[in-house]
């Protein structure tokens, strides 16, 4: 996130959301869905874009529906994937929007709070934190699954 557009009161928020980024990026979204190819360009999007939004409203589904049974570890991971694939209903559904259907340019110029919206903000610097955020979900992962105290 830009740093002019961080708002005091949802730094644990933000930390969620980049932990879901980083499990899709950088963990079980890369590892087991990526083939080396962009997001935009995996299974998530492409099969979005063909069931115009169904495939991601299916996945949280199937989710909600197992996450109770689940460890907290299993929980959480389960949960930030509802995160990306919501995430990812939202792409799909931007492509509508009369501005085009880049998701990134078009929040980049939301204004009024709205992401559909026009109003150019300046450019700023992306968050600092994927590396401390980083470090901290693979700390709480080792801990919730007992490998480090």
């Amino acid at each position: 996130m830009r740093k002019q557009d961080r708002v005091k009161g949802y730094e644990e928020l933000e930390k969620i959301l980049d932990m879901a980024y980083l499990r899709a990026a950088k963990g079980k979204g890369r590892e087991r869905h990526a083939n080396n190819q962009d997001f935009i360009n995996q299974p998530i999007v492409k099969i979005n874009a063909l069931t115009k939004g169904g495939f991601a409203l299916g996945q949280v589904l199937k989710k909600a529906e197992e996450i109770p049974k689940l460890s907290v570890i299993d929980g959480v991971n389960e949960m930030l994937d509802v995160i990306v694939y919501a995430a990812s209903w939202v792409m799909e559904k931007l492509k509508s929007v009369p501005q085009g259907g880049n998701e990134i340019e078009t929040l980049r110029e939301s204004g009024n709070n709205n992401p559909v919206a026009g109003n150019k903000k300046a450019d700023g610097e992306m968050t600092d934190w994927v590396g401390e955020i980083s470090a901290k979900y693979t700390t709480w992962e080792k801990k919730a699954k007992g490998e480090e105290r």
